[in-house]
């Protein structure tokens, strides 16, 4: 949701600063900043008029559900905190390794299949 406003903000931005022109006598800072500030306000405005159509039901279950999430999120960097340092340095290196690979290609590289194939040899 967050990439979609940001790809309309920019886009906005693109055609508002192309239509206004260069012959204005605000600077074209000026200008961008204030279209972002209206843009922004548009997309907040537009947010709250979709909030107000949610049941209640629904907006308490997303709230129980980030607070859950908050919670989960806690408890692993309490986890991640009590392992070793070369074992923060592994996962470091893990995650640099799956970047490199397409999303579906990440599952592959995994500390349990290299332990699995190791175990069977």
């Amino acid at each position: 949701m967050i990439k979609n406003i940001k790809h309309i903000v920019i886009v906005m931005m693109l055609l508002s600063s192309t239509a206004m022109g260069a012959s204005s006598a605000i600077p074209q800072e000026s200008k961008q900043e204030s279209n972002n500030s209206n843009q922004l306000q548009t997309v907040i405005e537009e947010y709250k008029a979709y909030l107000a159509t949610l049941p209640r039901e629904i907006r308490e279950e997303i709230l129980i559900y980030r607070s859950e999430i908050d919670k989960i999120n806690k408890t692993k960097r309490e986890l991640y905190k009590k392992l070793s340092q070369e074992s923060q340095g592994y996962l470091a290196k893990e995650q640099e390794f799956k970047k490199k690979l397409p999303i579906k290609q990440r599952g592959q590289i995994n500390i349990n299949k290299f332990e699995k194939k190791n175990d069977s040899n």
